[in-house]
């Protein structure tokens, strides 16, 4: 009998061991089955999620013209700004204005001004157009166009004239 108790004894510590062990193996074995689904899209931001950017020209005198670039940080965070060789933090809904010379030669009718956002996440160039002409020069222009004009429309009709009394 005490071999039999000991046979015993032996099988239940073999049994007990198997079933620590199972137990043991957290992770491996699932009792319960659940899912889940969802569906989503990640979209990167745009400057007009971030940043609004208005500009307009402020004079143009001596070969220098002069823009005014203002920039409001429309993001929830602090935005490190970078335009031209200004650099500057904008706390969420500041607003950054700058009055920014160039040289003009006369010939250019736009400035580009370099813009690096959010530590050149975004990178692109501000296009203000500009317009160094007095209006004095631009009203003899327009004299001088007319002029040439009237004097072609009376070419032409001197042509037409010459042609029917021939016919």
């Amino acid at each position: 009998m005490v071999k039999g108790k000991g046979m015993l004894f032996v099988l239940l510590v073999l049994v007990l061991c198997y079933l620590l062990s199972f137990l043991a193996k957290t992770g491996t074995a699932a009792w319960f089955v659940s899912e889940t689904e969802a569906k989503g899209s990640l979209v990167n931001a745009v400057t007009e999620d971030l940043i609004s950017v208005s500009s307009t020209q402020v004079s143009c005198e001596n070969g220098q013209a002069q823009v005014k670039v203002t920039i409001t940080n429309l993001y929830e965070i602090e935005l490190p700004i970078q335009l031209q060789e200004i650099r500057h933090y904008l706390l969420p809904g500041e607003t950054l204005s700058e009055v920014i010379t160039t040289p003009n030669s006369g010939l250019v009718n736009e400035i580009q001004i370099p813009l690096s956002v959010f530590n050149h996440y975004i990178e692109e160039m501000i296009e203000i157009p500009i317009n160094c002409e007095s209006n004095e020069e631009l009203l003899e222009l327009e004299e001088e166009d007319a002029m040439e004009t009237g004097y072609r429309n009376n070419d032409s009709d001197d042509e037409t004239h010459t042609q029917h009394e021939n016919e």
